[in-house]
């Protein structure tokens, strides 16, 4: 992405419930607050987009890398996540 200090717009949205894996339990919870972060580490004038989610009823941040958009694709990442162990 070129570096425009215009942020595309977040996968989830507020007010967008998500699903995720929190203290080794599939949870859901729904999108109060959402930041997002254009960092050019290259310097390259190439941006990478990083996103940040605080979820209702959790103090913490939540990386886009982290929320499934539904059940069935939570269990696509969890999948993919023991798949990937060695």
């Amino acid at each position: 992405m070129p570096v425009t200090n215009k942020p595309s717009v977040t996968t989830h949205q507020v007010g967008a419930t998500v699903f995720f894996i929190y203290n080794n339990s599939p949870k859901q919870a729904v999108v109060e607050q959402t930041f997002s972060e254009v960092q050019d580490v290259n310097n390259d004038n190439t941006g990478e987009q990083v996103d940040t989610y605080y979820l209702k009823g959790y103090s913490e941040k939540f990386y886009n890398s982290q929320l499934a958009t539904s059940k069935a694709n939570l269990k696509t990442l969890f999948n993919n996540l023991v798949d990937a162990m060695p």
